[in-house]
């Protein structure tokens, strides 16, 4: 029986060879629905750690940033909204009073059995 060791570079390879939604920065890429019927922007689609699409089809750079040990999520789209990122990348919860009334009160939450095309 043959034994094999892994190098690190060999497991890192691997593991990014999973179908797994990528992580940017601690923000799962794909579809995330406001949690909030009546918010005015229904979903975020996040395609990288540096861009997402707003309700689809509205490209816009996102800047992460680290505040206080948790990882921060700002989106300039016709004001500046700010979402705390919980639940190990999976929702984004509003981090300030501009987002809760103009994004949502409750949370963007990640749909697993969506997919988007950014």
């Amino acid at each position: 029986m043959k034994k094999t060791m892994m190098t690190a570079a060999g497991l890192a390879a691997a593991l990014a060879a999973l179908a797994l939604p990528a992580l940017a920065d601690g923000v799962q890429t794909g579809v995330f629905v406001n949690s909030q019927e009546d918010g005015l922007m229904k979903e975020l689609h996040v395609c990288s750690q540096s861009s997402l699409l707003v309700e689809g089809f509205v490209r816009r750079d996102i800047d992460l940033q680290e505040v206080d040990g948790t990882t921060r999520l700002v989106l300039n789209s016709n004001g500046v909204f700010t979402f705390d990122v919980v639940d190990e990348g999976a929702a984004l919860k509003p981090a300030d009073d501009f987002t809760r009334e103009w994004g949502t009160t409750g949370e963007y939450r990640l749909d697993p059995a969506r997919s988007s095309d950014c």
